[in-house]
């Protein structure tokens, strides 16, 4: 229903009070079921967001893995490096043909 929890308890809060203004001339024993109903929607909804935030955190976990490169200075260059060496490796290759 919502990431956070206080939102999920006032969706919950909102859909039980639609109910009942819904449910106003209807029978008590359809009130009741129509509540459990409803709670049942939310309990798995908020299941479902658990294993949302779950897989966020699990890939959170994995990015949080892979280098960066902490200072751009020292990245241009090892570009820069890099550039140089395809540069010498681009006039070996013309001066051997």
């Amino acid at each position: 229903m919502a990431f956070d929890p206080q939102l999920t308890i006032e969706h919950g809060t909102q859909m039980n009070d639609k109910i009942s203004k819904l449910l106003e001339d209807t029978s008590i024993r359809n009130y009741v079921m129509l509540t459990k109903l409803a709670d049942y929607v939310r309990y798995y909804a908020d299941l479902e967001d658990e294993n949302v935030l779950s897989d966020i955190e699990d890939l959170r976990r994995e990015v949080a893995d892979i280098p960066i490169a902490d200072n751009p200075e020292e990245r241009i260059s090892s570009l820069e490096d890099e550039v140089a060496e395809l540069k010498q490796c681009i006039q070996g290759l013309k001066a051997g043909n």
